[in-house]
């Protein structure tokens, strides 16, 4: 059973990383391709600018946390969820051998 609750959020937590950035607009000129991207969780807009050999990126607008510290707290928690797993699959197989 909790094996499949963490099989779960691991799955979630993959997903959700997948989900992150939202490209709001995007726009081509002659030496230049602009995206703004939104980042879900926490809101900030983010302003890429790709030049022919550049890129560039500018913060439009904050988030309500500073998007390393989301992507730091989403690692932790897969991290904490992986091992965690591991250690009941090890767990369920040692109780099984005896």
């Amino acid at each position: 059973m909790q094996k499949r609750i963490l099989l779960a959020t691991l799955i979630i937590l993959i997903i959700l990383w997948f989900t992150r950035w939202d490209v709001a607009a995007s726009k081509t000129s002659d030496s230049r391709v602009t995206h703004w991207k939104r980042d879900t969780w926490t809101g900030a807009i983010i302003i890429e600018k790709y030049r022919s050999h550049e890129v560039t990126k500018e913060t439009a607008q904050y988030g309500i946390v500073p998007i390393k510290t989301a992507t730091n707290i989403w690692i932790g928690l897969l991290l904490i969820n992986s091992v965690w797993l591991i250690y009941v699959i090890k767990k369920e197989g040692n109780s099984s051998a005896t």
